[in-house]
């Protein structure tokens, strides 16, 4: 594997998310905000049960409640949560290393105070825009994820494609990078050309940079327990998936007979 993280998010077909583990991407994102690439928690749990354990499952949140976030995680078999608009929520400090916090800086201002994210997995800096949250396809500011990359654990996102992932990587120097609409056929559904295509780029500028790293990133998650800001364990978390899913049995509360959320994200 490479020494940086390929995430692929906005998953909402099983054959997706195996064609960006076969392409060779580390983690998957599964979206439970109001979104075109929203998924329902029963295909969300299908796709995480098909994973192989090396690959990190990710949920992404927006508005749900500490207890609803958990309880996806647990009916899914999700390793990370990635927060959005997690400020003043407590979220991030609540899950802890499981916590992958979306910033989406404007202005270097924004990146003040990211020490209140210590003990988070990492952050994702993401594309500011005045009215979304995530998946607009604009590409981040690079400078700014840069200067935030120098001091903690970053995941690039925003505007990442095969044509320009290379360059991002080169310039920000990130500990990995996320890709959805840049290798997609339409909203929501990934094309495999596209995806072995992005992989391929961001490991060959990875290793350009450091050299393989020789485990998977969920090992590194399990047994480095490095966080974004300083070294915090991830409070001995292990991994156990189908165990956490088995366990919720088909029986979620958001999960509806067509296993549907609509009462799930209730304010933004």
């Amino acid at each position: 594997m490479s020494s940086g993280l390929i995430k692929a998010c906005g998953m909402t077909r099983v054959e997706d998310a195996l064609a960006a583990v076969e392409a060779g991407f580390d983690a998957v994102g599964l979206v439970f905000a109001e979104s075109p690439r929203r998924v329902n928690p029963r295909t969300a749990r299908e796709i995480c049960s098909l994973l192989p354990s090396s690959v990190l499952r990710v949920g992404v949140f927006l508005g749900q409640t500490q207890a609803e976030i958990r309880g996806l995680m647990e009916y899914c078999g999700l390793d990370l949560a990635q927060l959005h608009e997690a400020g003043g929520t407590g979220l991030a400090e609540a899950f802890g290393g499981r916590a992958l916090v979306a910033i989406r800086p404007r202005l270097p201002k924004d990146l003040d105070g990211l020490d209140g994210y210590r003990g988070a997995f990492a952050l994702l800096i993401d594309a500011w825009h005045p009215e979304k949250a995530g998946g607009t396809g604009i590409t981040c500011d690079w400078t700014l994820a840069a200067r935030a990359a120098r001091a903690s654990r970053v995941i690039l996102a925003g505007g990442l494609s095969p044509d320009n992932v290379a360059e991002a990587i080169n310039r920000v120097r990130p500990f990995g990078v996320d890709v959805s609409s840049g290798v997609e056929a339409a909203p929501g559904i990934k094309d495999p050309a596209l995806l072995r295509r992005f992989a391929r780029a961001a490991k060959a500028a990875f290793e350009s940079l450091r050299g393989d790293a020789g485990i998977s990133f969920k090992e590194q998650a399990e047994t480095e327990g490095a966080s974004c800001v300083g070294a915090t364990p991830m409070n001995g978390y292990t991994v156990a998936h189908g165990k956490r899913a088995e366990a919720a049995g088909g029986n979620h509360p958001l999960a509806g007979a067509d296993g549907d959320t609509k009462e799930m994200v209730s304010e933004r």
